[in-house]
């Protein structure tokens, strides 16, 4: 499981799927991940080609379900940059188990 499908997660996600792992990939915007299941990718280093064949064979799957990662065997968090101040954290009470 990746959580983030941003900048970091994404190309994160997908290469560990071409490596032959089943990967989720988690992130709170429902609409980013459902762009993500169309094969649309918002990010220039993830070509919407590379996503179809993922897809397909549901080695990428992504979500914004809560419900859907359980079960994973390692989970990588990718969160936004901190800049000044402003410091973010990850509620892990919310991950299944």
């Amino acid at each position: 499981m990746v959580v983030g499908q941003g900048y970091v997660g994404l190309p994160l996600a997908v290469r560990a799927a071409q490596t032959g792992h089943r990967v989720v990939g988690f992130d709170t915007d429902a609409r980013r991940a459902e762009a993500l299941a169309c094969g649309s990718s918002p990010i220039e280093d993830v070509a919407a080609a590379e996503l179809g064949p993922l897809l397909r064979d549901s080695t990428y799957r992504p979500t914004a379900s809560p419900d859907d990662p359980a079960g994973f065997d390692a989970a990588v968090i990718e969160r936004p940059e901190c800049r000044g101040p402003f410091l973010t954290t990850f509620p892990t009470s919310e991950v299944p188990r």
